[in-house]
């Protein structure tokens, strides 16, 4: 017996439902493929501002209504920086993660702006927010950090060889001063927080009409 999900219903996919809605292809996750959206390659829509999720057999319908809270944030692949949406409904306890399928998806952007805004409407902007995890921020200040550090240790190891130990600790300083500005940048841009316009949401998204 299937689990009962609030703010979802499940319906038999037949094909798109209106090509003029907004669309992406989204990445699979468990989440999705418990409420019945699963397969290779997901399409999500926005029709009149509710999300419609479809999998190779079936899918879901998500009511911006029943949205407990909205984030907004960036996740790491081995390839690429993806961009993704947590979509926490009331009465549940896990989110539905939805991550594009393109790294620089601005159909992702096109279609979850509507969808923020329809969840703004019906639920108001507190419900929205920048961010997806402190663990997400963590592991993408990590990341930064590794690669920031590998640079600054070969560069390091130059302007010993070119410039002196006096010239290398000088350039030393100045990569401790751009790490920790990156550094900065990831917490402050990653870490869950509500957004307190339509507009400061919307610049965490792919730009797209």
């Amino acid at each position: 017996m299937r689990a009962r999900h609030y703010g979802v219903r499940m319906m038999r996919m037949t094909g798109p439902p209106d090509e003029g809605a907004a669309s992406f292809y989204a990445l699979p996750h468990a989440s999705l493929a418990g409420r019945g959206a699963a397969g290779g390659r997901l399409v999500v829509y926005c029709i009149e501002g509710d999300l419609q999720i479809h999998g190779e057999d079936g899918g879901f319908e998500v009511r911006a209504s029943a949205v407990e809270r909205l984030r907004f944030g960036m996740t790491v692949s081995r390839t690429a920086l993806h961009h993704v949406a947590r979509i926490h409904l009331v009465g549940e306890k896990d989110p539905l993660c939805l991550r594009a399928a393109n790294a620089s998806c601005r159909a992702y952007g096109m279609t979850m702006r509507r969808f923020l805004r329809a969840v703004a409407e019906t639920r108001g902007m507190s419900r929205i927010e920048r961010g997806l995890s402190f663990g997400s921020a963590l592991l993408l200040l990590a990341m930064v950090l590794a690669i920031a550090g590998s640079f600054t240790s070969v560069a390091l190891l130059y302007w010993s060889r070119e410039h002196g130990m006096a010239g290398a600790i000088a350039f030393a300083a100045l990569m401790v001063a751009v790490v920790a500005l990156c550094a900065w940048h990831v917490l402050a841009n990653e870490l869950p927080r509500p957004v307190k316009s339509l507009e400061e949401a919307e610049r965490y998204l792919p730009r797209g009409r």
